[in-house]
């Protein structure tokens, strides 16, 4: 298997790891092994996001190998990375559809990310999505 091969990336795998080094959970020296393993084909997936944090990591890691950032200074620019992701709740429907004699009703439920109020558990009921 060559490099990169058998591995796909996702949004969640990399923000849990990420938070994992930053937490001390997992070494930077892993975390980098993975990173460059997994995020070896990322470019042909279509998760402009993912790869924008990617991409961003990526120049991360490469200041702090070429002596350009202190490790304390690598820490803190991947927390401020972690910490102003977008938050994405499922896939965006191409349409949502109501039709005669249906209700739609959305519930959200707030919870804390990043020390900021954002709004997740979005459930839609009794509508047909198209």
């Amino acid at each position: 298997m060559g490099l990169g091969e058998g591995f796909v990336m996702n949004s969640d795998d990399l923000r849990n790891r990420l938070a994992d080094v930053l937490l001390g959970d997992e070494s930077l020296d892993s975390f980098e092994d993975w990173f460059v393993q997994s995020s070896w084909n990322v470019h042909k997936q279509n998760d402009y996001d993912l790869l924008r944090l990617v991409y961003a990591i990526e120049l991360r890691l490469a200041e702090y190998s070429e002596g350009h950032l202190s490790e304390p200074g690598l820490r803190k620019s991947l927390r401020l990375l972690l910490e102003t992701l977008p938050v994405h709740i499922g896939t965006k429907p191409s349409a949502i559809e109501i039709r005669s004699g249906s209700s739609l009703s959305i519930n959200l439920q707030p919870v804390a990310f990043a020390g900021q109020s954002q709004f997740a558990g979005i459930s839609l009921v009794g509508a047909s999505v198209s």
